[in-house]
């Protein structure tokens, strides 16, 4: 990963080093994890994510140290819901 942005509330844009660029869903996950991805549920907390050090992965650090997101899990999720997208027509 070299770029990662909060599109709005649960929702990110992630950029790979190979130029594909994604948009990722994240909120059925935040949602469904409970516990330990509820601090995520606060749009501050949220809004606060960043690359982890090489682009191996995203975290959020404002407040709250949760889980570390990997890349490659990242990458297949982000694809999976773009062939989604395209197969409803959006």
């Amino acid at each position: 990963l070299v770029r990662v942005d909060p599109v709005i509330h649960g929702v990110l844009r992630l950029v790979w080093d190979d130029g594909y660029e994604g948009v990722l869903d994240l909120r059925p996950v935040i949602i469904a994890r409970g516990r330990m991805l509820s601090p995520l549920q606060d749009e501050k907390i949220f809004s606060a994510v960043q690359l982890d050090p090489h682009g191996h992965g995203i975290s959020w650090r404002a407040g709250w140290r949760g889980d570390r997101l990997g890349a490659d899990a990242l990458r297949a999720d982000t694809e999976k819901q773009a062939r989604l997208h395209e197969l409803v027509g959006h």
